[in-house]
């Protein structure tokens, strides 16, 4: 198995990864739009991010990018407003038109009573109704797809129900196993300061959280929009079927991951398994053009951990640029 993976570009990262520059310059301001759209009989909320004040080339359309949350919180975390930490508007800057969706029983969208119904393959559904209004929208054929940690697992089922529209898959800390028989769990979660807070680094003796890899204002930031935006809980749908179910229960099919993919993870992050399931699903998914980063030091938070913020931006940025073919190759890349 591990000899098949010599297909695969696989960069363990420290601080001196040198990136490709983009082609794409920086733009203007931010622009920030919501939009609801119904499913089901409940309103979804989504929002679309962009910069279209710069001086871009007219004649080249901008592609789309829709980010999918994880279990708990909704995709907001995504677009952290404290310096430069905001992935959404990060890919806004770079020309292009980047989506924010609530799955349904999340953060903007509409509770349903039973919060079991939202389970992935719900979610699938509703991811695979944004991409295809977002794309009606913007009269385009093809978005990229970028899904963190259960969104790697709603992401991939919604590219089960339809690859035809998706250019790029990006699974950020991808879980592939269920993690076993758990307790007994209600419809709903409720928001809970501590479990917010659980995913960031700690210090190995005090078990504080590590400061020195995490800035105290983006934990804090990152707090408040939880409590802002997810207060009132978040369905257990996803949950039940990730802690509900054997430890031998997969939650997507790889193999019909036919676009290029991207996986991206920290090499400290406790949710995914890099010895097993990463070497399975590189080996699995068709594409040649896959890519496997793994980042030294960083953890599932690292889109907010400040050494590691920067790298996790840049080679999604790369990823994206090369497969939208707003991509130029560096002299260094130019043999792979």
């Amino acid at each position: 198995m591990i000899s098949r993976l010599i297909r695969f570009t696989i960069l363990i990262l420290v601080f001196n990864f040198t990136f490709a520059d983009s082609i794409i310059s920086e733009c203007g301001n931010i622009n920030k739009e919501h939009i609801l759209f119904k499913r089901n009989g409940y309103n979804l909320n989504l929002e679309q991010i962009s910069s279209r004040n710069c001086d871009l080339d007219k004649n080249i359309k901008y592609p789309d990018v829709l980010l999918i949350h994880g279990l708990t919180y909704s995709s907001h975390q995504f677009d952290l407003q404290y310096k430069d930490y905001s992935v959404a508007e990060f890919l806004a800057r770079k020309g292009y038109r980047v989506w924010l969706l609530d799955i349904t029983g999340y953060g903007g969208s509409q509770k349903p009573n039973n919060g079991f119904l939202v389970n992935s393959d719900y979610a699938a559904q509703d991811i695979d109704n944004a991409a295809k209004l977002i794309l009606k929208r913007e009269n385009s054929n093809k978005i990229n797809l970028l899904g963190w940690s259960a969104g790697t697992i709603t992401g991939s089922k919604m590219v089960k129900l339809d690859n035809s529209i998706i250019n790029t898959l990006i699974l950020y800390a991808p879980i592939y196993h269920a993690s076993g028989v758990g307790k007994e769990i209600n419809s709903y979660q409720s928001f809970n300061e501590s479990a917010v807070l659980s995913d960031f680094q700690r210090e190995s003796q005090s078990q504080h959280i590590d400061y020195t890899l995490v800035e105290s204002e983006v934990v804090n930031r990152y707090l408040e929009q939880c409590r802002k935006y997810d207060g009132n809980g978040s369905p257990n749908g996803i949950r039940k079927e990730m802690y509900q179910q054997d430890k031998s229960v997969t939650l997507f099919d790889p193999s019909a991951l036919t676009m290029p993919v991207l996986v991206i993870g920290g090499a400290n992050d406790g949710y995914i398994s890099l010895k097993t399931d990463i070497p399975y699903l590189m080996n699995t998914m068709p594409n040649k053009n896959n890519k496997l980063i793994v980042i030294r030091g960083a953890s599932h938070m690292l889109m907010l951990e400040k050494p590691y913020y920067h790298i996790f931006q840049e080679n999604i940025l790369e990823f994206l640029n090369k497969n939208n073919n707003l991509y130029t190759a560096t002299k260094a890349e130019s043999h792979l």
